[in-house]
């Protein structure tokens, strides 16, 4: 964890053409930063989880229709229909932890102008947040700085990103669905990487409608936060034409811009001790993100999959460690599918070699 993954790769012998043309354009994808600045041991994993284990999952899948439609809805509803209460436009300003294990939470609902104080008593608390997120509860709670494990996280560090997502009129045929952009552009606009991917049967946002959807992603984009939307278009439009010459004269039609400062973690080199296990020092906070450190299953490295398993995971702990809290049904976490026959069996002779070595 301490080393780079460019030295660790760099020791192992790998070309620079290797390094150049999938390694770093791998990592800039799937770790959002280079391999000079990223956990040689968190690389492992990614590596593992996604180009070896089951190659299929390195492959970019679509939700069928929008998200918020097709996942976020039915979740919302779900929890409703349990008894569950979603309240938006709010935020967790203060935490407090009570001698008889509950927990007291200061929440502001409403814009921070107009934000009304509410104080929620709670039996346990899963903290389901983003690095930048959980700084912020931690910066304003001394309860909770005064714990180490809350403590170490103000020492991890989070990558900004932008995503973008462009509608152009006609079917436009893409040279391929899923690219990332690397080298000197991306360099000098102070980015780690950008990516553009063809959203099959453009995009069910915008049914019925004879378009071609590109979602455009910038990652380490920490320079481009002050530029205006259609400063970042534009350099999203130059950088697709560039790679594909079927959008030199594309009609745009339409274009939505996301910032999302500090909403993506980087695991540097070193950040391993620093990241929060699950379970906390207190019996009733428990922690969910893909920061999480502990083998949840096999959804390693930073990953959506990782995200959700640990909440999954964490309802569990709420269940059969806060006794006395009802009893629910714990949630089913599925394992991730066995290694490959190629790759199951280099594994088995490489820990021949190793035992032979002994």
């Amino acid at each position: 964890d301490l080393m780079t993954s460019r030295e660790m790769f760099r020791r192992s012998g790998l070309s620079a053409n290797a390094m150049n043309k999938f390694i770093s354009p791998t990592l800039a994808v799937g770790l959002f930063a280079p391999p000079e600045d990223l956990s040689a041991a968190v690389v492992l994993e990614l590596l593992d989880f996604y180009a070896l284990r089951t190659t299929a999952s390195f492959d970019v899948r679509w939700s069928k229709g929008p998200i918020a439609k097709s996942i976020f809805g039915p979740l919302v509803a779900k929890i409703e229909s349990n008894g569950g209460k979603i309240q938006g436009s709010s935020y967790v300003s203060r935490v407090e932890t009570k001698e008889d294990g509950t927990v007291e939470l200061e929440v502001l609902v409403g814009s921070k102008a107009k934000a009304k104080k509410q104080v929620v008593k709670a039996d346990a608390v899963v903290f389901a947040t983003s690095i930048k997120g959980m700084k912020s509860i931690v910066a304003s709670s001394p309860s909770l700085g005064s714990r180490p494990e809350f403590a170490r996280i103000n020492s991890l560090r989070s990558i900004d990103a932008i995503a973008t997502k462009l509608w152009f009129e006609g079917s436009i045929p893409t040279r391929f669905p899923a690219n990332v952009v690397i080298g000197d552009d991306v360099g000098r606009l102070g980015m780690s990487a950008h990516t553009y991917f063809a959203i099959p049967g453009g995009d069910e946002e915008r049914p019925g409608e004879d378009v071609t959807a590109i979602s455009s992603d910038f990652y380490g984009s920490t320079a481009l936060l002050p530029f205006s939307d259609e400063e970042i278009v534009d350099i999203a439009l130059d950088s697709i034409t560039k790679c594909d010459r079927a959008f030199k004269d594309a009609k745009l039609v339409d274009t939505a811009v996301l910032r999302f400062p500090g909403a993506v973690t980087h695991f540097s080199p070193g950040s391993h001790k620093n990241r929060p296990s699950q379970r906390t020092s207190h019996p009733s906070l428990f922690i969910a993100g893909d920061y999480v450190k502990g083998r949840l299953n096999g959804a390693l490295g930073l990953s959506q999959e990782r995200a959700y398993v640990s909440g999954l995971h964490a309802a569990n702990l709420v269940l059969t460690e806060r006794l006395g809290l009802g009893d629910g049904a714990k949630a089913e976490i599925l394992e991730t599918a066995d290694d490959e026959l190629h790759v199951k069996v280099a594994r088995e002779l490489a820990v021949g070699l190793d035992a032979r070595r002994i």
